[in-house]
């Protein structure tokens, strides 16, 4: 056992043991480390930039037509089942 182990509960750090600490210190810097670094290597895309306004017209005439869509198969649908 390294020393200022628990024996009985080796997961425990020892009260006073500084090992465990340095080890706990060392995990902490290498992880932010690594997050700083993939942070620099990913693209910032936090804010999204606005859509043109015929974008935003394109979007929401695509509801439009969906929905005419739908409207027109349903008056289909109920055309075949009255002529049966």
């Amino acid at each position: 056992m390294l020393p200022g182990t628990n024996w009985k509960e080796p997961w425990k750090p020892v009260e006073g043991s500084s090992w465990w600490s340095e080890m706990l210190e060392e995990d902490r810097r290498q992880i932010e480390s690594s997050r700083a670094k993939l942070q620099e290597e990913r693209p910032i895309r936090s804010r999204r930039l606005p859509l043109p306004l015929w974008a935003r017209l394109l979007v929401v005439a695509r509801w439009f037509i969906w929905a005419i869509v739908v409207v027109v198969l349903a008056c289909v649908v109920i055309e075949l089942m009255s002529l049966t």
